[in-house]
């Protein structure tokens, strides 16, 4: 199997063009959201006078209910994540969107290119769950139950054929199923005050296997392949001792499951993702943890492919 993957992955995660396996419509992330990136590109007013964008989007509440008005339309998984922690992951993924638009470099990248990462970014945390009562939502499967979502979600609105909408809810199922109990750091925290004994965790012995059956349903490189493997996979990248996780590729899986096309848009989405949260505190990653950063995906560079 391990070979199988390897050769899958000899391609670029972009290529400019790559067949679907099934006649797929790639849906154009900026038609059906069209005011969405507009909106978020007016955070900037705010950053420049150094104004929290959490605090900026809470304080302006019917700006924000305009763009998750347009969101819900499309999306109406988005209200669940409106229930969590005071919108605090809703929030969390239109500055995602902010910091991804400002990176440097992004506007290098084609138009299709930005239209997965724009995907990746609204998708990438929507079956995203805190524990109950905690003021800090904290999901470890989160990643592969919003990978399930989107794997359905864009395969229906792409008008795929009845046998692939079918193949598609076979795998998310798969996903959904690909799940280890555990105590983790934030049950022994929280260990006296909730009932819990353990979390769901994504068991990453799965990943090569759902990999495998991923990219027999799309070819590898496609928009609806890249998209779903981006968020399936975007908490199993160590980056920052910051950012630790206890459920991360080993650096023999990196070498099968990244190349350096793979690597060069993960580490971007990866580098913004963590930025939107230390927007915050006011604080870039990019500056904060620049060496370090560099240094683990340096690293990872000479295993790639």
């Amino acid at each position: 199997m391990v070979s199988k993957i390897m050769k899958r992955f000899a391609s670029t995660l972009f290529p400019t063009s790559t067949p679907h396996r099934s006649l797929l419509t790639v849906p154009n992330f900026e038609q059906f959201f069209p005011n969405l990136l507009p909106h978020v590109s007016t955070f900037e007013k705010a950053v420049q006078v150094g104004v929290p964008l959490k605090e900026y989007l809470k304080q302006n509440f019917v700006f924000y209910s305009k763009i998750a008005g347009e969101i819900l339309e499309k999306v109406p998984e988005w209200r669940n994540l409106e229930l969590m922690n005071n919108k605090s992951i809703c929030y969390h993924v239109l500055r995602l969107f902010y910091c991804l638009l400002s990176s440097e470099g992004f506007s290098k990248y084609s138009n299709e290119e930005k239209n997965i990462f724009y995907w990746v970014t609204l998708l990438h945390d929507i079956r995203k769950r805190g524990l109950p009562l905690l003021l800090v939502p904290k999901d470890p499967f989160h990643s592969y139950s919003s990978a399930a979502y989107a794997l359905q979600y864009l395969t229906q609105i792409s008008k795929a054929d009845a046998p692939t909408i079918h193949k598609a809810q076979v795998l998310s199922n798969k996903i959904m199923e690909a799940k280890i109990s555990k105590p983790t750091e934030y049950y022994q925290l929280y260990k006296d005050i909730l009932d819990i004994h353990s979390l769901e965790c994504i068991d990453i012995s799965k990943l090569p296997e759902l990999i495998e059956d991923l990219d027999s349903l799309f070819i590898p490189g496609s928009f609806h392949n890249t998209t779903v493997k981006m968020i399936l996979m975007h908490q199993c990248l160590p980056t920052l001792k910051k950012f630790h996780t206890n459920y991360k590729l080993s650096e023999s899986m990196i070498s099968i499951f990244l190349n350096k096309d793979m690597l060069r848009n993960m580490k971007l989405f990866i580098m913004c993702d963590s930025n939107s949260y230390l927007l915050n505190t006011r604080r870039h990653l990019i500056e904060v943890h620049k060496e370090e950063f560099d240094a683990v995906f340096k690293k990872y560079e000479l295993l790639c492919n």
